[in-house]
């Protein structure tokens, strides 16, 4: 008798506040998350394996950190964008999809410098 009550009252429960997503429904929802992101691709495509572990000790984060902004589960915070460009050797322009050149020439450089 008590089982049938404490039952009835989890189905009435879960009704009431909605079904509890599943584990996967949930990985599936932050894996997308931020996917299309033009900065978590462009971070994926300058970095490579190769420099990855330096990168993280200079900008500051973890390896697992830079994983989640190349699978597009996260996206770096904007006091770490400077760092990044830096680092990469690209404007916060060019991370941010503002535009399509890496880096300035030299010549605009030279101009803009004081």
């Amino acid at each position: 008798m008590y089982r049938e009550k404490f039952l009835n009252f989890l189905i009435c429960f879960n009704q009431a506040r909605g079904r509890p997503k599943k584990r996967q429904e949930r990985e599936e929802h932050t894996t997308v998350k931020y996917h299309n992101s033009i900065i978590c691709n462009r971070i994926n495509d300058l970095i490579n394996e190769n420099n990855q572990k330096e990168f993280c000790k200079v900008i500051g984060v973890t390896e697992r950190t830079l994983y989640h902004w190349k699978k597009g589960q996260s996206r770096p915070d904007i006091d770490k964008l400077k760092d990044i460009a830096n680092f990469l050797g690209v404007t916060t322009d060019y991370l941010l999809g503002r535009n399509d050149i890496p880096a300035p020439s030299q010549e605009i450089t030279a101009i803009c410098e004081p």
